[in-house]
């Protein structure tokens, strides 16, 4: 009789540890994204810049502290900005959370309804990669210039609205722009 209990208790720490060893991935993942949010916050914690920078911190802040670990699974677009350049037209800045910087690209709408799909500067997509250890907020850009034609010919009014692309596939929402 002794000796039953022995094995049902033996066989009853397998399963535990087992299922232990089971969740462990999946429950350091939660401890992981969680940590890179808080680190994250951290270094969103300035006050400075103009009101239209303080704003789109605010609303960067704010996706952060509401997100979760399964929300940050898919990118999730937080502020796009159209910005003149002088010499190459305009560049297209957008700002995303997600638990990786899965996006390599963006997929352009302008006015007349035609889309154009641009990949992103490889120095946002390397800066993105490294900050990837610690952060959950990713941004890129690309030039007008890189569009390929005849967007390459649009202007900074002809843009609409971004969405983030991993390869050839949308990977986000779609946002509109935020003209200043």
């Amino acid at each position: 009789m002794r000796f039953r209990y022995g094995i049902r208790t033996l066989l009853f720490a397998f399963a535990v540890v087992s299922i232990l060893l089971a969740c462990a991935p999946y429950l350091y993942s939660l401890y992981e994204v969680q940590s890179r949010r808080e680190h994250t916050l951290e270094r969103l914690d300035w006050s400075g810049g103009s009101a239209a920078d303080r704003s789109i911190r605010d609303r960067i802040v704010e996706a952060v502290r509401t997100s979760t670990y399964s929300s940050l699974r898919k990118p999730q677009l937080i502020t796009i900005r159209v910005l003149r350049h002088s010499d190459l037209g305009y560049s297209v800045i957008a700002d995303w959370i997600c638990h990786a910087p899965i996006a390599d690209g963006i997929q352009v709408t302008f006015s007349d309804g035609t889309t154009t799909n641009v990949k992103l500067i490889d120095a946002y997509l390397t800066q993105n990669e490294s900050d990837s250890n610690a952060m959950v907020l990713f941004q890129g850009a690309v030039y007008r210039d890189e569009f390929p034609a005849p967007a390459n010919q649009t202007s900074l009014n002809d843009v609409v609205s971004i969405a983030l692309l991993s390869g050839d596939d949308i990977c986000s929402n779609s946002l509109p722009v935020e003209n200043p």
